[in-house]
């Protein structure tokens, strides 16, 4: 019995002195965070991207209404403060809505018809011109009746940059992206019609402008929309365009631009990154609080598991570091990044007061790698477009296909994959990270320029 006693009492003075130190434990990480550090990065993605020039966001929240542009403003404004006026976190079981009823609904609506829809060309996977040709008379009668909200879409050309207007929230409003991948028909149409250079020089322009646009976004989804239309939808009928042109047509101006190599921008998640934080942020700030019903140890983890600012202080830490110098670095060499596991992110002491936090931060983090990996992608395909004007331009030097290819600047190689022909000779590919569409990402040559068999 005295034995039994004594492992009693020491197993009771074991059991206190762990509870004592795991209070300790969670009352030091509580008070921890958010570190300095941690709340210096707060304020900084707290902040707006360093945009200059105009605002495409009105235009682009209007695009399929004809609203005048000395009234994009005033509509943005109200559309605003309808939204801003739902709370941060609306009862849906109350019969609150997420949406807005916006001010642009009183102007005519320039959507297309479904049939309208169906016929204008697919954003990927689609040979444009082939099917543009095969029933050009119809095609030029679509581009017309739809010639006001094509319009609408060319005047993105002249604005700099796309910052939303709404508050950043997980519902906020997106915009109706699926118009701006619409214009590459009219392009097309334009080709088809015989007026060529019209059609290189349009297309041209709509790549720079989603390059610029997407680059200089504080949004995510913006970021990849632009990408799909820069590269994907229109850089790939560029060079269906360009193999059909002799090699020693000079290309437009507007091409000089839309074709040069990609900077870090381009290959950047950075800007869209605060978007995503205010998100965040918001979404985090504003967790609705436990359920009556849930009991008395569901009401009490939250507390004691979940601290809201040291939440967003990580999240605001991981946004800010795709912006800084190891990024870049890792842009400049074109590595693919290693997605971090989520197991190891919960083995922090940050984690004893937060683990509720650190488990909401970790499932969000390896997400981005896909997106980071499609910027990458992006940045690549700019090279194989960039490379295709190049060798075109250099076409009568009288070194071969695969010599000028070699021989292209340095600006338009990367230093971990490199862009090669296709195995029949007649298309530039190069490898992609993101593979979900395929492994390799190509474009056809024009004949003058196809590999030696």
């Amino acid at each position: 019995m005295a034995v039994l006693r004594t492992i009693l009492k020491w197993g009771f003075v074991f059991i206190v002195l762990l509870l004592v130190l795991v209070i300790a434990a969670w009352a030091v990480s509580r008070l921890m965070y958010p570190t300095e550090a941690q709340r210096e990065a707060i304020a900084e993605m707290e902040q707006h991207p360093d945009f200059s020039g105009e605002n495409a966001f009105a235009l682009l929240w209007t695009l399929a209404r004809d609203v005048p542009e000395d009234r994009l403003d005033e509509v943005m404004a109200e559309d605003v403060r309808r939204f801003s006026e739902i709370p941060a976190n609306p009862n849906m079981d109350e019969g609150k809505t997420w949406g807005i009823e916006s001010v642009a609904e009183d102007y005519p609506d320039l959507t297309p018809t479904p049939e309208d829809r169906e016929r204008f060309c697919r954003p990927r996977g689609d040979d444009c011109l082939a099917r543009v040709r095969e029933e050009l008379e119809a095609y030029t009668a679509l581009v017309e009746r739809n010639q006001k909200l094509l319009d609408r879409i060319e005047a993105l050309r002249d604005y700099d940059y796309v910052r939303f207007e709404f508050p950043y929230r997980v519902y906020t409003p997106l915009p109706s992206y699926q118009n701006v991948f619409l214009l590459r028909t009219r392009h097309a149409v334009a080709f088809a019609q015989g007026r060529k250079r019209e059609a290189v020089a349009a297309t041209c322009r709509d790549i720079n402008t989603w390059r610029r646009l997407g680059a200089h976004s504080d949004n995510l989804i913006t970021r990849l929309i632009s990408v799909a239309n820069s590269t994907d939808n229109h850089g790939h009928m560029l060079a269906k365009m360009l193999g059909e042109l002799p090699v020693d047509m000079p290309l437009p101006e507007a091409c000089d631009d839309a074709l040069a190599p990609p900077s870090f921008v381009d290959v950047s998640i950075c800007n869209a990154m605060y978007g995503e934080f205010k998100t965040s942020a918001n979404s985090i700030r504003n967790l609705p609080e436990p359920m009556d019903q849930g009991g008395f140890l569901d009401r009490l983890s939250r507390p004691l598991l979940f601290d809201a600012e040291a939440t967003v202080g990580t999240s605001a830490k991981q946004l800010r570091s795709f912006c800084g110098e190891s990024e870049r670095d890792r842009l400049r060499a074109d590595r693919r990044e290693i997605p971090e596991s989520s197991s190891q992110g919960m083995l922090r002491f940050a984690c004893v007061a937060n683990s509720i936090g650190c488990m909401m931060n970790s499932i969000a983090l390896p997400s981005y790698t896909d997106y980071r990996h499609r910027l990458q992608d992006h940045g690549a395909k700019l090279r194989v477009l960039g490379s295709l004007a190049w060798m075109r331009r250099h076409a009568d030097d009288g070194r071969s296909p695969s010599e000028l290819l070699a021989a292209r600047p340095d600006d338009l190689k990367s230093p971990a994959r490199d862009i090669g022909f296709g195995p029949e000779g007649r298309t530039l590919r190069v490898p992609l990270y993101d593979t979900t569409r395929g492994e390799y990402w190509s474009i056809p040559l024009p004949p003058a320029l196809h590999a030696e068999s």
